[in-house]
């Protein structure tokens, strides 16, 4: 996409006498290899520009244009393959020349997106060791300025030029400061690809990224025009409206990112395009919108950097966990809808050009740090570990890019067939066999379900090296597997041979230009992780989405019986990573703990606007406990409401609210049931079980029948034991996706709950502030 229509020239751009050129034209450049060079300006209307590139003394190429009566004027040259060849560039008009050195030519990439992208080196993890590593004279960074979005008049059409844009070697540590973490990596890791066996390839890379943008910001008004009346007629905004709306709204009004740091670097030229952004569009119903946009983003872009055939090759990545809640208005669904829609978009764009792909993100560690001067967008949707990400896409880039051969495509869901209990998943680009990342114990972040649509946490084993066998003992005739699809999906842990995690997947999805077909009424589950008695801390969101790393349980969260401290155990478990080692001190004779469910993502596995416990959903709960002091034991269920109301659950034999543990050291199994409970006074007067429809808190309850001050236990495997409740009476329940109510809680567990994914308009939520954040993981 040649010839914008420019405006005026910014501060960015080199001038001598009448003579001016963009700030992309710079020493230290590095021109796009294998395609025709231009080289571009303005001057005094009807002026002769001679364009002259030199080696040593050497002319390679020349030409000349005749500017425009407004003063535009063009030059292509001869194109010329990538090497570590430096070479020097004339221009000039008349008396007024410009010299250009230490340009090279080798493979240029674009960098675009929001925060994620761009993130700084200098607030990345391991900024400190970059920055004294940087010494690539032949790795070429790009950066300019962010425009103020409170001071900023965004143009309506496509500026001359950038604001301050500037060409640096990465052979400094200063000089890469600036530069996006996740490109600067990317290079990095190209240049370490492409240059093998004595091959001489430069890389380039033109960062554009800015904080905070939608995906429209980015895109030119040609292609929003032309584009599908989704993504059209959402954001559209014509010239009587332009700068109209608030100072702080115009940085993201349709165009204005993409006129002013995209179309002035058109000319220029790219060899591909690597994006990192989606925070600014996560909402309900966003993954349609999310899968027309990233497709137009990608033809957009191809077009306005001249791609010679097609499209560049388009690397592209998800988000990471974060969640979306309650407090926004945001559903279960809002975060995996959304990355959904960029699977989408893989699968159109790599059906007429394979040269596209997605990679997830999920796995990552979430680290970041807590500085009022350093980065300021402080969440798990912000890690500041980038160097992961960029070394990913650029792992990518041999395919897409290059043709290597190799495993370098993440595992994607292919086929679902059912033998019996169990259901077979099929992955694509399994490799040499899919595997368990992390080095952990245990296949994690499948969910399954049967005909009514309510998913279970699912035990999944790898099978034939490229299948999963997924199931659980609450579905005996299952019909749909998930995986992933949650918000806090940090836990999941599959991938390939390559260590590339799996794409995130629903198979009872056949529609992929809508997000209601065959799931309306589901109810997904969002994971649990403190059931796993895994680790004692991990991501946890209060009720206005500020996040911390902090303690996964509690002592005593309901009634003050004593203390309790936790200990990870890796030696005695029953599965996954670790057991919950309780040291407790009693009082009274009992001490209690639970998990912390006061923090919004460790509630109900449904829907975020019920802030509820699943008692509702389930018909029971079993837990797998080790006696550790060989002493006679009792253990009781305790949950409060709302209103701060108590019940004790029964047992299994639903005799008493007691379960007996006897004084034999070893694991135990034992269960509470959901459908008898007991009055939280004296727990031995039966009360109705409507208390549970609206459970905020639970607490395991320890009597130490010896009456010893202090004890210990293990507890491991903490899983719903049904998914049939006789719950069927009590209040209203309101749906925030409906407006309206659902009549009663027995028409709330049936199937005809609103959809998940019903197209709710909401806005983009807030970021979140901590301080510094240990990886998750139990690491």
């Amino acid at each position: 996409m040649l010839g914008f229509l420019f405006q005026a020239i910014s501060v960015s751009a080199t001038t001598v006498g009448n003579l001016t050129i963009p700030s992309v034209l710079a020493d230290h450049m590095l021109l796009p290899r294998n395609r025709a060079i231009h080289l571009w300006g303005r001057a005094v209307g009807g002026t002769n520009v001679q364009v002259t590139m030199k080696q040593g003394a050497t002319t390679l190429s020349s030409g000349s244009s005749v500017t425009a009566a407004n003063g535009d004027w063009l030059v292509s040259l001869t194109s010329l393959p990538g090497s570590f060849t430096e070479y020097t560039i004339v221009i000039s008009a008349g008396a007024d020349a410009i010299t250009l050195e230490h340009v090279l030519v080798g493979e240029v990439w674009v960098a675009g997106g929001q925060s994620n992208m761009g993130l700084q080196v200098q607030y990345a993890t391991d900024r400190i060791e970059t920055m004294q590593t940087a010494n690539n004279p032949n790795l070429r960074i790009f950066t300019q300025d962010v425009p103020p979005s409170s001071t900023f008049n965004f143009s309506y059409t496509p500026l001359f030029d950038v604001l301050n844009g500037t060409w640096k070697p990465a052979n400094s540590g200063i000089n890469i400061a600036e530069c996006s973490a996740v490109a600067y990596s990317f290079g990095v890791k190209l240049f370490e690809i492409l240059n093998t066996a004595g091959q001489e390839m430069p890389v380039g890379i033109i960062n554009v990224a800015t904080g905070g943008t939608s995906l429209h910001a980015w895109l030119s008004r040609q292609k929003i025009e032309a584009a599908d009346p989704l993504l059209k007629n959402k954001n559209y905004i014509g010239q009587a409206d332009w700068n109209t709306g608030a100072i702080s709204g115009r940085f993201n009004q349709m165009t204005a990112q993409y006129n002013a740091k995209v179309a002035p670097l058109g000319k220029f030229g790219a060899n591909g395009i690597i994006w990192y952004q989606g925070e600014n569009n996560v909402g309900n119903g966003a993954g349609p919108y999310m899968r027309l946009g990233l497709k137009a983003l990608a033809e957009d872009w191809s077009s306005t950097f001249g791609s010679l055939s097609g499209r560049l090759p388009f690397i592209f990545s998800q988000l990471t966990p974060k969640y979306y809640g309650k407090a926004s208005g945001y559903e279960s669904t809002a975060l995996p809808g959304i990355l959904e829609g960029f699977v989408d978009a893989w699968s159109d764009l790599k059906a007429s050009q394979d040269n596209v792909l997605v990679i997830p993100v999920y796995d990552v560690e979430l680290i970041w740090e807590d500085s009022s001067n350093r980065f300021q967008y402080q969440s798990p949707s912000h890690p500041t570990t980038k160097k992961p990400i960029g070394e990913r896409m650029a792992v990518a880039a041999r395919k897409v890019a290059f043709n290597h051969s190799g495993t370098f495509i993440p595992p994607s869901y292919s086929a679902i067939s059912i033998n019996g209990n169990k259901a077979i998943v099929t992955f694509e680009n399994a490799g040499a066999g899919l595997k368990i990342l992390r080095n952990e114990p245990k296949l994690r972040g499948f969910t399954i379900c049967g005909s009514d649509l309510k998913y279970v946490e699912a035990d999944a084993v790898i099978v034939n090296g490229n299948q999963v066998e997924v199931s659980s003992p609450l579905i005996t005739q299952p019909i749909a597997v998930t995986y992933a699809y949650t918000q806090m999906s940090n836990h999941s842990n599959l991938g390939n041979s390559a260590d590339i995690p799996a794409l995130l997947f629903r198979s009872n999805r056949t529609d992929r230009k809508s997000a209601i077909n065959t799931n309306a009424g589901a109810i997904y589950h969002l994971i649990q992780p403190w059931m796993w008695c895994d680790f004692t801390q991990d991501w946890l969101f209060d009720d206005i989405q500020h996040a911390a790393m902090n303690q996964v349980w509690s002592s005593s969260p309901i009634t003050q019986m004593g203390t309790s401290t936790f200990a990870a155990d890796v030696v005695n478990k029953i599965e996954g990573k670790a057991s919950l080692k309780v040291n407790y001190t009693t009082a009274a004779g009992q001490a209690g703990f639970g998990p912390r469910t006061d923090y919004l993502n460790l509630q109900i596995p449904n829907r975020d606007y019920e802030q509820y416990l699943p008692f509702a959903m389930y018909g029971g709960l079993s837990l797998s406990i080790y006696n550790d002091d060989a002493r006679v034991k009792q253990l009781s269920l305790l949950v409060t409401d709302e209103s701060g109301q108590s019940c004790y659950l029964s047992n299994s034999e639903a005799t008493s609210r007691h379960v007996n543990i006897s004084a034999t050291a070893g694991w135990n199994v034992v269960s509470f049931k959901f459908d008898k409970v007991y009055d939280g006074s004296n727990g031995t007067t039966e009360v109705p079980n409507t208390l549970l429809l609206k459970a905020k808190k639970m607490q395991l309850i320890v009597v130490d029948g010896t009456g010893a001050v202090s004890g210990s236990i293990h507890v491991d495997g903490l899983q719903y034991s049904s998914v049939t409740n006789s719950i069927v009476t009590g209040p209203a329940i309101k749906s925030t996706a409906s407006g309206g109510l659902w009549n009663s809680p027995a028409t709330w567990l049936g199937a005809i709950v609103p959809s998940p994914d019903d197209n709710v308009e909401i806005a983009a939520g807030g970021y979140g502030f901590a301080k510094f954040i240990k990886p998750a993981h139990g690491k």
